[in-house]
């Protein structure tokens, strides 16, 4: 079998990368059950910075307030 990108699931926080290895059929309720146990493990999630300068400015100018 040729992994595709609807093959896996990667933890939009830390970047890891689940790849089940189950009959096509099962393959949605097998990266469900990794996401849920994934997530179980996870520490809480990490505050990103925002993404363009323009938020940058805003939050810096809604901060002085």
């Amino acid at each position: 079998m040729t992994w595709t990108s609807l093959d896996r699931w990667t933890c939009p926080t830390c970047g890891s990368t689940e790849a089940p290895d189950v009959p096509e059929d099962e393959l949605a309720a097998a990266i469900r059950a990794v996401q849920q146990e994934h997530a179980a493990a996870h520490p809480a999630p990490r505050k990103l910075p925002p993404t363009s300068p323009s938020k940058m400015r805003r939050r810096r100018a809604g901060s002085r307030s």
